[in-house]
C-alpha cells in the first residue's frame, strides 16, 4: 500500500517540477522582450516626436501601429508551426503587448480633451465644446490606425505564408522549418541574455545620473508590469466567456495608476510650484507610467481579442474598457487638473 502512494506521488512530484520550469522560462522570455519592447515604444515615441510633425507629438500612435501589426503577423504564422508555444507568448504578451500602451493612449485622449497636453500652451480652443472633437479624434485615429494595422498584418502574412503550410500528414516544409530554427534559436538567446540585461538596466539607472534614466528607468520597470498582465489574462480570461476579464482588469488598473503618477510628475501645489520638486522622485514616476504601466496595459492584446470575439461582445468589450478607463482619469486627473492645475 505504501510503495502504491508512493508511486502515485512520483508523477505529480514530476508535473509540479515541469510546471515550475515552464513558468520559468515563460518568465525569462517576458523579462527580456519587454525590455525590448519598452525600448521599442519610447523609441518610437520619441523618433515620431519633431517639429512640423503631421502627427503631432508625443504621441504612442506608431507604438500602437507597429505592435498590432505585429501582433496579426504572429497570429497568422502560428498556425504554419514556426512558433513554439513559449516563443509565440513571449513574442505576441511579451514583445507586442509591452510596445503598445492602452494607458497612455487613454491619459492622450484626455489630454487633448481637455487641452492640457505637452504642446497645448501654444493654442487654444475656440470655446470647450471642441474638446469633444478632440476627444473622438484621439479615440477613433487610434482605435482604426490599430485595427486596421493588425488586419494587415494578418493578410499581409496569410498572402505571402502559402510556402510553410503542411498539407495533410506530410512534413514541414524546408522553408518553416528554417523559419522555426531561427526562432529557435532567437528563445534561446532570449533566455541566455534576460536575467544579465536587467542587470545592466539596473546598474545603468543606479550609475548615471542623467537624461538615460528615461530609458534605464524605464526597463527596470517594464517586467513587473508585462508579469502582472501575463498572470491577470492567465487567470481572469477564462472565468467570463467573450469578455477578456484579466486584459480588461490590467488595461484598467493600469490606467489608473498612469494617471496617479502623471497627477503627482505633474501637478501644482496650492502655491503654484510642482508637488514633487525632488527630480530622482520624478525620474521614478515618470519611469513607472512609462514602464510599469505601459507594459501592464496593451492595446495590441485588447484588438487581437476584439477580433476573434463576436462583433457585438467585441464592441461591448471595447465601449466596457474605454469607458471605465477614461471615467477613472476624470475623476483622478480631471478633478485636479481643474482645481490646482497640472
Amino acid at each position: 500500500m505504501e510503495s502504491k502512494e508512493k508511486l502515485d506521488a512520483e508523477p505529480h512530484k514530476t508535473r509540479i517540477g515541469v510546471g515550475f520550469r515552464v513558468e520559468g522560462e515563460t518568465a525569462l522570455q517576458l523579462l527580456f522582450f519587454s525590455i525590448l519592447g519598452n525600448y521599442s515604444r519610447l523609441g518610437l515615441v520619441r523618433l515620431t516626436d519633431y517639429e512640423g510633425s503631421y502627427l503631432q507629438g508625443p504621441t504612442v500612435l506608431w507604438a500602437n501601429l507597429a505592435a498590432c501589426f505585429m501582433m496579426g503577423a504572429a497570429q497568422a504564422l502560428k498556425p504554419q508551426g514556426v512558433f513554439t508555444p513559449l516563443f509565440f507568448t513571449a513574442v505576441t504578451t511579451g514583445y507586442c503587448g509591452s510596445v503598445s500602451s492602452f494607458s497612455s493612449f487613454m491619459v492622450e485622449m484626455f489630454e487633448h480633451a481637455t487641452n492640457t497636453s505637452a504642446n497645448s500652451g501654444s493654442h487654444s480652443f475656440p470655446n470647450r465644446a471642441y474638446g469633444i472633437m478632440e476627444f473622438l479624434s484621439v479615440l477613433l485615429v487610434q482605435l482604426m490606425v490599430s485595427m486596421c494595422s493588425h488586419i494587415f498584418g494578418l493578410c499581409l502574412v496569410r498572402e505571402f505564408s502559402g510556402s510553410l503550410e503542411t498539407a495533410g500528414g506530410r512534413e514541414m516544409p524546408n522553408n518553416a522549418r528554417k523559419i522555426r530554427k531561427v526562432l529557435k534559436l532567437a528563445e534561446n538567446v532570449a533566455r541566455i541574455l534576460a536575467v544579465p540585461v536587467l542587470i545592466v538596466q539596473i546598474v545603468l539607472a543606479a550609475v548615471y545620473n542623467n537624461n538615460s534614466r528615461y530609458w534605464t528607468f524605464a526597463a527596470v520597470f517594464s517586467f513587473p508590469g508585462t508579469l502582472l498582465r501575463y498572470v491577470l489574462a492567465k487567470y481572469l480570461n477564462p472565468q467570463v466567456q467573450h469578455f477578456p476579464l484579466g486584459t480588461f482588469a490590467a488595461n484598467v488598473f493600469g490606467t489608473v495608476l498612469l494617471a496617479v503618477f502623471t497627477l503627482l510628475a505633474r501637478g501644482k501645489a496650492a502655491d503654484g510650484s510642482r508637488l514633487i520638486k525632488s527630480t530622482t522622485t520624478n525620474d521614478v514616476l515618470v519611469a513607472l507610467g512609462n514602464g510599469f504601466c505601459g507594459c501592464l496595459t496593451t492595446i495590441s492584446t485588447l484588438v487581437n481579442e476584439g477580433h476573434t470575439l463576436p462583433l457585438r461582445k467585441t464592441l461591448l468589450y471595447y465601449f466596457a474598457s474605454i469607458a471605465v478607463s477614461f471615467c477613472l482619469i476624470v475623476v483622478i486627473l480631471g478633478s485636479y487638473a481643474w482645481t490646482r492645475g497640472i
